[in-house]
């Protein structure tokens, strides 16, 4: 995915990678986060295990670019809201793991879309 649009008085090139089919010790994962400027770690409010699967991800990413001069933003997107009747990842643990990391904090659903918009055009800001 790849969008460009205007925040504030700056011009945004934004472009998303979606690595999720990758495992851990994936060759080239390391190629797509080290010196980027902002990683979304993602998960399912449906699917414990995807949230549990996180600290994995968090550590890597943050493994990956110790050594950059520059830290990314890092985020947290619990993504299925439109299923919140289905949810098993309750909404303070979300808040706890993102206070606890110092990670920004979304709730999406990329189903109907609703709230998307709001943190693509956060997101950059970090």
């Amino acid at each position: 995915l790849y969008l460009c649009f205007v925040l504030g008085n700056l011009n945004v090139a934004l472009q998303v990678w979606d690595i999720g089919g990758q495992t851990i010790g994936g060759k080239m994962l390391d190629k797509y986060i080290y010196g980027t400027q902002g990683v979304l770690l993602v998960y399912d409010i449906t699917n414990y295990q995807s949230f549990e699967n996180l600290e994995d991800w968090f550590s890597m990413v943050k493994k990956v670019n110790e050594e950059s001069e520059t830290q990314p933003f890092i985020a947290l997107v619990g993504n299925k809201i439109d299923l919140e009747h289905m949810r098993t990842v309750k909404a303070d643990k979300h808040q706890r793991f993102c206070q606890e990391n110092g990670l920004g904090s979304f709730f999406v659903s990329a189903k109907t879309g609703d709230s998307v918009s709001e943190y693509l055009h956060v997101f950059p800001k970090g």
